[in-house]
Order: C-alpha cells, then sequence, then structure tokens
C-alpha cells in the first residue's frame, strides 16, 4: 500500500508539473518557438496517466505482476492512454472547430504523433513501475 500512496503523489506532482509548465508555455509562446515543445507535452502526458492508472489499478496490476503476466499490464496501461489520448485529440479538434482555427491545434498526423509520444511516455512510466515494485511481495 505504500508504493500505492507513492504512485499518488507521483501522480498528483506530475499532473502539477504539466500544468504549471503548459501555463508557462503558453505566456512564453513556447509552443510556437520551439517545435519539439509539443512532443515533450504529449510524452510527459504520458506518463501523468500512467502514475494514475498505476494509482488506480494498483492491486491488479500487482496481482497480474506477481503471477507473471506483465503483458497484462502493459497492455491495460496502453489501452487506458489511447482512450485518455483519443478524448483529448477529439477536444482538440472540438476546439478547433467550434473557433475556426484551422491547422493549428490538431490535424491527422499531429493527433498520431501525439499518441505515439503519449504511449512512449506510458512505457517509460511502467518501467520505472516495474523497476520501483521490483523487489515487493504481495
Amino acid at each position: 500500500v505504500n508504493s500505492r500512496k507513492s504512485f499518488f503523489k507521483k501522480f498528483g506532482t506530475s499532473i502539477f508539473g504539466v500544468f504549471i509548465l503548459n501555463a508557462l508555455a503558453s505566456f512564453f509562446f513556447w509552443y510556437e518557438s520551439f517545435f519539439w515543445f509539443d512532443m515533450f507535452m504529449h510524452f510527459l502526458g504520458g506518463v501523468v496517466v500512467t502514475f494514475f492508472a498505476v494509482f488506480a489499478f494498483y492491486k491488479m496490476y500487482s496481482r497480474w505482476r506477481a503471477d507473471g503476466r506483465i503483458w497484462k499490464v502493459v497492455i491495460t496501461n496502453s489501452l487506458v492512454l489511447v482512450v485518455i489520448a483519443v478524448l483529448w485529440e477529439i477536444m482538440e479538434f472540438s476546439v478547433q472547430h467550434a473557433f475556426n482555427i484551422y491547422g493549428v491545434l490538431a490535424t491527422p498526423a499531429d493527433s498520431v504523433s501525439d499518441l505515439i509520444l503519449g504511449l512512449t511516455g506510458s512505457l517509460v512510466a511502467l518501467f520505472y513501475y516495474f523497476m520501483k515494485t521490483k523487489y515487493e511481495r504481495n
């Protein structure tokens, strides 16, 4: 249970960090100044979602790990990330069309790139979870 609390703290810290970083980026025009900044933020988004998923599904993930079914953790976590990323991209497209902003927020290629970067961040965070809980016993 101590590790579960640790992942909740990591989730809270990381989501707050992404919020502050996004606010700074918007204020200082980092999204427009650095082509890679949006990619970096989607990578971090994958990390944040994974910290939340590990907290939310900690008992299930721990059981699967103990049974040697790590692939279930990876697939479940990836599905959670994909659902959230697709909802985010739908929101971007909706905002883009509601305010007649074309070519700025979302294109199909950008959405695919965002999804891949989110999944990459998710896999890095899962690797961290696996390493952090390597010696934990149920």
